[in-house]
């Protein structure tokens, strides 16, 4: 897979001041190439490069996938963040094999965070150094990117023996939105951010749906990129590649049992251009609130079973809080119950006003509460 550019995730950003919001520009992109980085975090394992040559012809251990990945001979194709890979062996260490020039993972062993690896390129990395036991080993993907990268899974060195991957949980949460969502630049204090601070700083991992995840005892998948909209992304950039486009075509397994969706922001943050399809801003709200109803529609086919909660950023104005009220109810009288969780103020104290992490964890709880319940846990 060639070198890529990286694309810095649009931020949701503004030039002047919204709804109490004051936000700044979105960074300058990256330029490539920039090199990989082997970050560890514990003495108990050492982590080395390795040529992909060496590692591929090695047997492949199967793990269980969680997200949005395609597989294929060659490991899995991802362009949605958080996708995790979980696998157990049984021995001191395996192979793990990328191609990936643009995004950042982190790598828990038996639960623990091991290390993080920042854009590792076509290449092995040998881990080694446990000791000689049964092991869990999930690799995580932390950022965020609009290109396709690949994971090409877990190797079987001489003395590692493979073991059945962990199950599944019986509950699939799913969250759909934008960088709120993301988690983007949310692990530092600092409204102002370069582009290579917000790809260091954003951990989807802690972000408030794999808050949510962890609290409830769920796996995560995550369907959500910085800058997008449902109809309109951030300042009516790159028309015809929304959230109702994107979303993937094919049904996504398995089926969630709930389904959080937080979109609008992007759509209604910017004031529109002369050139865009609305003529002022109550025609862009009510297309909004008629592709609302259509996309949860959409997801109440493919997943019927599934509770649907729509979060409300109520901090982007009326319109956001009043299409999403309007959706709701129309959605309830044809019959498609949601639960409509307007949002309060936030200290937005992460890269370019986006939620802090203690944002995160407000959310997230509030979330788990009404997941509660509506699912009697």
């Amino acid at each position: 897979m060639r070198r890529r550019t990286i694309v810095a995730a649009i931020a949701l950003t503004l030039a002047a001041t919204l709804a109490g919001v004051t936000v700044s520009r979105p960074p300058t992109p990256l330029a490539l190439p920039l090199p990989p980085t082997i970050e560890v975090l514990t003495d108990a394992v050492q982590l080395t490069p390795r040529p992909a040559a060496a590692v591929s012809p090695l047997p492949r251990l199967a793990p269980l996938v969680i997200g949005a990945a395609e597989g294929d001979a060659e490991g899995w194709r991802h362009v949605w963040p958080g996708v995790q890979w979980r696998a157990r062996f049984s021995g001191t260490g395996l192979q793990l094999l990328f191609d990936d020039s643009v995004n950042r993972y982190r790598i828990d062993i038996d639960g623990q965070p091991a290390a993080i690896v920042t854009r590792p390129g076509d290449q092995g990395i040998e881990l080694a150094g446990l000791a000689r036991d049964h092991h869990d080993i999930t690799v995580v993907k932390i950022s965020e990117s609009t290109s396709p990268a690949r994971f090409g899974g877990f190797f079987l060195p001489t003395g590692t023996d493979g073991l059945p991957p962990p199950p599944a949980s019986p509950m699939l949460i799913e969250f759909i939105g934008d960088s709120d969502t993301v988690g983007y630049g949310n692990t530092v204090i600092s409204q102002a951010c370069t582009a290579e601070t917000v790809f260091l700083a954003t951990d989807i991992s802690r972000s408030f749906g794999p808050r949510v995840a962890a609290q409830l005892g769920a796996d995560y998948r995550m369907i959500a990129r910085s800058g997008i909209g449902l109809v309109r992304n951030y300042d009516g950039s790159d028309p015809g590649r929304t959230m109702a486009t994107l979303y993937p075509a094919a049904p996504l397994l398995p089926q969630p049992q709930v389904i959080v969706i937080g979109l609008g922001s992007n759509d209604f943050v910017a004031a529109l251009h002369e050139d865009e399809q609305w003529s002022d801003a109550e025609s862009l709200r009510s297309d909004f609130t008629r592709s609302l109803v259509s996309f949860v529609r959409q997801r109440h086919e493919a997943a019927p079973e599934a509770q649907i909660i729509l979060l409300a950023f109520n901090e982007y104005g009326p319109d956001i809080r009043r299409a999403h009220e309007e959706a709701a109810a129309e959605l309830g009288e044809s019959g498609i119950a949601t639960v409509l969780l307007p949002l309060p103020k936030f200290d937005r104290g992460g890269c370019d006003w986006h939620p802090s992490e203690n944002d995160h964890i407000l959310i997230a709880q509030l979330l788990i509460d009404a997941i509660k319940a509506k699912l009697d846990l």
